[in-house]
């Protein structure tokens, strides 16, 4: 997609080790994201449906493309509970030449797994057909109190962009360094699983040591943690 070629990048196998990989990451506690992981498992969703049809019309690299692409945007609707930013999110990064049929096609696909994937976390939660949480990956619900602003408070957001533009611009820089250093030297696979575990038992420790450091906890009363609708700290 999008003008770059990588080898099995969307065969089955990666299928199950992405899956199996992105759990054992959340899980860990690694700094891993969710969303990277769910646009590559929903393109090879749509990527690896030409095969298993019989329609010669869905085995031209054209249609895989197009199938990878509303796979990729139906990923992010499901995870995140977000069909329009599923479809944006395919636009973006997803394709290289968009047109108004690709774009209607995808659409369907991503609100018809949207709509699946609310179905089945009805059915898990036992609450068949209750849609109020229609989200796999949440971030939390933010109150009200807390998004209210002033006006001069819009000098300080363009400052925090500002920031993170330049901290992401900085990032990047840094990241294809790192890129040619392991494409010199980390080129084997005992290295590879190497540095998979020393990265790992790096942020564990960096996470440990931060939960010694900080000796911070809470105490939860019985009534709160049977209201999950209200869990706020005890006095």
């Amino acid at each position: 997609m999008n003008g770059v070629r990588v080898p099995k990048v969307l065969s089955i196998k990666g299928l199950w080790v992405k899956s199996l990989s992105t759990i054992c990451c959340v899980t860990s506690g690694l700094a891993g994201g969710k969303e990277g992981p769910m646009m590559h498992l929903g393109a090879i969703a749509g990527g690896s449906l030409p095969s298993a049809l019989s329609w010669p019309s869905f085995k031209s690299d054209h249609e895989r493309r197009d199938l990878a692409a509303a796979g990729f945007g139906a990923g992010i609707a499901v995870a995140f509970g977000a069909p329009i930013g599923g479809l944006l999110l395919s636009v973006e990064e997803g394709v290289s030449f968009w047109d108004l049929s690709l774009m209607w096609r995808s659409y369907l696909c991503i609100l018809f797994a949207y709509f699946m994937g609310n179905l089945m976390l009805s059915l898990i939660e036992g609450q068949p057909g209750d849609f109020n949480n229609p989200d796999l990956l949440t971030f939390g619900k933010i109150s009200s109190d807390v998004t209210e602003y002033e006006l001069f408070e819009i000098f300080l957001f363009a400052m925090v962009g500002a920031i993170g533009g330049m901290s992401g611009a900085l990032l990047i820089r840094l990241h294809v360094y790192i890129t040619m250093f392991r494409k010199r030297f980390v080129n084997t696979k005992t290295r590879k699983l190497t540095e998979s575990f020393l990265v790992g038992c790096m942020i564990a420790a960096f996470n440990l040591a931060a939960v010694m450091h900080i000796k911070s906890c809470f105490t939860w009363s019985n009534e709160t943690l049977n209201d999950h609708s209200r869990l706020e700290p005890s006095q």
